[in-house]
């Protein structure tokens, strides 16, 4: 299924994502603005954490770890603090 404005559903997760991931901005890189990363920065982790979520009946913070260490070679956890995962989860649930 395609929306009116030509995304799919799936797309569409993806996307949200990558905004969240934007927001915490674990590396300080400002995605989309100016002077900083594209705003696409975080795009392929997004998709690999819009997956767990479509796939998964609940998602954990150390689901997300995963995908960070797969991608950065440490834990988001390590990075931003507990804390922070814990906001960013509770958030991409809401997705759901």
């Amino acid at each position: 299924m395609v929306a009116m404005n030509g995304t799919r559903p799936d797309d569409r997760l993806s996307e949200l994502v990558s905004l969240e991931l934007a927001s915490l901005d674990p590396y300080g890189l400002r995605p989309g603005a100016e002077g900083g990363a594209p705003a696409n920065e975080y795009d392929l982790e997004a998709r690999d954490i819009a997956t767990l979520l479509r796939s998964k009946p609940s998602l954990s913070s150390d689901d997300i770890d995963r995908v960070w260490y797969d991608w950065f070679g440490e834990s988001l956890t390590a990075k931003v603090g507990r804390e922070r995962v814990t906001d960013l989860l509770l958030r991409l649930i809401r997705l759901k």
